[in-house]
């Protein structure tokens, strides 16, 4: 984030910001695993991007201040190169410089850290004879592709190898929602899909609203999963620590993993309703009908519904038609005017679709009208995704099936939705262990207001600054091997 835009987040009035920083966590953890001696030593002169930018271009650069920068983010990019599997290619394209240069930099990667690259090569045989990686956590990822299949998956499992053991769950079959409004298969997900996502917290005074999210990993891993039944009857296959977004009384929300559900007490918000597009000769009628004289309007902020959809007609015969067909899809409607009220002066009747935007998108998404379609855009609202229309669904039955293939999803906004409920980003990495750590030991008037890959933010009241800041210290002795940067402020830009 741009320093200006630090400056720009300001504490409430009467509030402290407390920020923990787990600085380049990936790479720590890559030096811990192949104990490469030179890379543990850069680690410890707290700015491995730069001691990596002096070994491979020699210490003048820091006699210019534009060189330093530019060879330190020249090293910052071949550092993670490693931790995403990225080759020369994709170097290339990130540093903007030529195949040749983007292989000149891998190279001194490796003179500078053999150990490192050793470890690398050694990961990959085993991995292969293994037929899967494990990571820190004991997570199973199988990578069946490194001993089978093109030569082009035979890279690609090479370069997930370091990738699954440093990083950190649906069942594939579990079906999730994707921009289009199409319902799909979470195991036919792939990198850079759109998918209808939500706030991952809810703001003090509007709650969470929707958002459109991309796909950023996704893959297979084998956890200790549950089966979970519902009062609806959906059954979802998840594993023990997948994050749900479940019900507290009326209208508090908070996500609780699965092991820790508890059946006929739990409840899940069912924020949308899951669809089929309907191919029958009624939903072509609807979908014709609305193309050709339907409407849609979407809208920001307000206390408007974020989206109408709505048929207009002068023929009250068809309008009649129309209402017939959308009660048959279960969709509820008004029509303006009523019925036996003269039409307006326009001669026009109005129906729109009622049960607010969860409706409407089942209506695009089921119904499917290809002009209205086109129109609608998820970054075009921004409407509360929770309201009095909203249902939950109760869990009435929870078994262990003990381990099983899962997909571990991640999206930029860390949400999903999974058979129609608030899911949650599973895979686990150490920043999600420290705000679990947290979550369970802060007091509840501390509130976390924003994570920023390896840095954590929370608001603090003034008269609980000391209280947080010794917990916070409990969590650095948690963490040992992983050092975390503890700093407080009123303003995040200017923190110390």
């Amino acid at each position: 984030m741009p320093s200006t835009l630090r400056s720009c987040i300001i504490a409430e009035e009467g509030y402290t910001f407390i920020s923990l920083d787990a600085s380049q966590i990936e790479l720590r953890v890559l030096a811990i695993l192949s104990q490469d001696p030179q890379m543990l030593e850069d680690l410890k002169t707290g700015d491995l991007h730069l001691a990596t930018a002096i070994h491979m271009f020699g210490i003048e650069i820091l006699q210019d201040e534009a060189i330093k920068e530019k060879r330190r983010y020249q090293a910052k990019q071949s550092n993670f190169a490693e931790v995403y599997g990225a080759d020369e290619f994709k170097l290339s394209e990130m540093l903007e410089c030529s195949v040749e240069e983007a292989l000149e930099f891998i190279a001194e990667r490796h003179r500078i850290y053999p150990v490192l690259y050793q470890w690398i090569e050694a990961t990959k045989v085993k991995a292969k004879e293994d037929g899967f990686v494990v990571n820190m956590f004991g997570r199973i990822r199988p990578l069946p592709e490194l001993s089978g299949g093109s030569w082009k998956m035979r890279e690609k499992a090479e370069r997930e190898c370091v990738n699954s053991i440093v990083q950190g769950c649906l069942a594939p079959e579990t079906r999730i929602l994707k921009s289009d409004l199409v319902w799909v298969p979470a195991g036919s997900l792939k990198v850079g899909d759109k998918l209808v996502a939500f706030e991952e917290y809810a703001s003090r005074f509007s709650g969470r609203k929707w958002q459109e999210a991309t796909v950023l990993t996704t893959g297979v891993i084998k956890l200790p999963c549950y089966m979970l039944t519902f009062s609806d009857g959906t059954m979802v296959m998840a594993s023990e620590e997948h994050p749900w977004l479940t019900m507290r009384g009326k209208h508090y929300q908070h996500w609780l993993q699965t092991k820790d559900l508890i059946v006929n007490r739990s409840r899940i918000n069912e924020a949308i309703p899951v669809w089929e597009a309907d191919n029958s000769w009624e939903g072509g009628y609807l979908a014709s009908a609305f193309d050709s004289e339907g409407s849609i309007c979407q809208y920001k902020g307000g206390r408007s519904q974020g989206i109408t959809i709505q048929y207009s007609q002068s023929d009250l015969g068809i309008q009649l038609k129309i209402e017939e067909l959308l009660a048959h899809f279960g969709f509820d409607y008004y029509r303006y005017p009523t019925e036996g009220i003269v039409s307006p002066t326009s001669g026009v009747w109005q129906t729109r679709i009622k049960g607010g935007y969860a409706e409407n998108l089942r209506f695009l998404g089921q119904i499917r009208p290809i002009r209205l379609l086109k129109k609608f855009n998820m970054e075009d609202t921004s409407r509360r995704m929770f309201s009095k229309l909203s249902r939950s669904r109760l869990l009435v039955d929870k078994y262990y099936l003990g381990l099983r293939n899962v997909i571990a999803l991640e999206t930029d906004t860390q949400t999903y939705f999974a058979e129609g409920m608030p899911s949650h980003n599973s895979a686990v990495d150490i920043v999600k262990k420290m705000m679990l750590y947290l979550r369970d030991i802060l007091d509840p008037k501390i509130r976390l207001v924003l994570q920023i890959h390896d840095e954590i933010v929370w608001e603090c009241p003034d008269s609980l600054l000391g209280q947080a800041l010794v917990l916070c210290g409990e969590l650095v002795q948690a963490f040992p091997d992983y050092p975390v940067a503890i700093k407080c402020g009123k303003i995040y830009g200017e923190l110390k």
